[in-house]
């Protein structure tokens, strides 16, 4: 189990959409903020917020969608070559191939918290202070909600597709790099050994991604990536990988014609595919789309406490027809295996 694993069971299970595909929204009883037992002779106040972790995931926010409830997707399809005749006047209609799919709302989040001016100044010493605790405690649903949406975007790109039949998942493929020998008999690779595995593999798809191909979209659609590709690896794997080629090759670092994604965890996919040792991915292939996001509040005049609400709805929408594929880190390894989605017939 990962760190994002844990942090997700603990903080959000329960809480978020299964798979962000129904809706659901938590909703927490607001309830005072009292202080406790500190003496009003305090001379000094030191705060600790509430933790922000780096969001590497803004480079996927995209457009707001402020109305609706979904989002069209269409794949527009290949126009066919054709000999040409400066004889033929035809008027024949042409059709190209469109294929569309939807997405929904499937992500809707509330965080409430409560402040009590007369709570508070029992535990402060003067005006400034109880302005810190105050706008601490206001603070801390903003920085929760952006803690949480790192963990739920990285939630989102471990959707790895294992099949044809696989709607929850956006990659067009899979495959498996070995952290074990097989011969003679099963032994722990090095994290030097499996770091370079996973670099060349890297290399190789990331120039795929730049030709013409069928193999590496979860529609099958003939596609090329325009620009670099994004590779999304834990700080601790890119740590390995220029460890190992120093003592490999003498150097000091690479170069991979694509932009590197460093993230502190990843989650564990579902199936058994193994853990993810990199995602290949166009920047196009996972986007989120913020519908609404506001903070309310409402004051109770006699218990004189205000109640502060932050809440938001938005979709993660997948461009099944762009590049995407998972490195895994499995026992043993794998060829690539496709996993072109069967979309119905019209």
């Amino acid at each position: 189990m990962t760190s994002l694993d844990d942090y997700y069971k603990t903080r959000l299970e329960g809480k978020v959409l299964p798979n962000f595909l129904t809706n659901t929204s938590t909703n927490l009883v607001p309830t005072i903020n009292a202080t406790t037992d500190l003496m009003n002779k305090v001379g000094l106040i030191n705060i600790v917020q509430a933790p922000t972790m780096d969001n590497p995931y803004t480079r996927y926010m995209a457009t707001e969608m402020p109305y609706g409830d979904y989002i069209e997707n269409l794949q527009i399809g290949q126009v066919s070559a054709e000999k040409f005749n400066p004889t033929d006047c035809s008027k024949d209609f042409r059709k190209v191939d469109i294929t569309s799919w939807y997405a929904e709302l499937n992500d809707s989040y509330e965080y409430n918290v409560s402040t009590s001016e007369p709570e508070l100044r029992l535990g402060v010493h003067d005006s400034v202070g109880l302005s810190k605790v105050a706008d601490g405690l206001v603070g801390s649903m903003y920085r929760w909600a952006r803690n949480d949406m790192v963990v739920k975007f990285a939630k989102q790109l471990a959707r790895v597709s294992t099949s044809s039949t696989d709607t929850n998942g956006y990659t067009g493929g899979y495959k498996q790099i070995a952290i074990q020998t097989t011969d003679p008999t099963p032994a722990p690779r090095t994290d030097e050994e499996i770091a370079l595995d996973l670099l060349e593999n890297i290399i190789e798809y990331v120039n795929e991604f730049k030709t013409m191909s069928t193999q590496y979209n979860k529609l099958g659609a003939m596609m090329t990536t325009e620009g670099r590709p994004d590779v999304i690896i834990t700080r601790q794997m890119y740590t390995n990988m220029r460890q190992a080629l120093g003592q490999t090759y003498h150097l000091d670092g690479f170069d991979i014609d694509a932009d590197i994604v460093r993230v502190g965890s990843l989650p564990t996919p579902a199936g058994n595919l193994g853990t993810i040792g990199a995602l290949i991915i166009d920047k196009r292939s996972v986007l989120y789309h913020q519908q609404w996001m506001n903070v309310e509040s409402d004051r109770c005049v006699r218990g004189r406490y205000v109640n502060w609400s932050l809440a938001g709805r938005g979709t993660f929408n997948f461009l099944w027809g762009y590049n995407a594929i998972a490195l895994m880190l499995n026992t043993t390894g794998s060829e690539y295996v496709p996993t072109k989605i069967n979309m119905p017939a019209e």
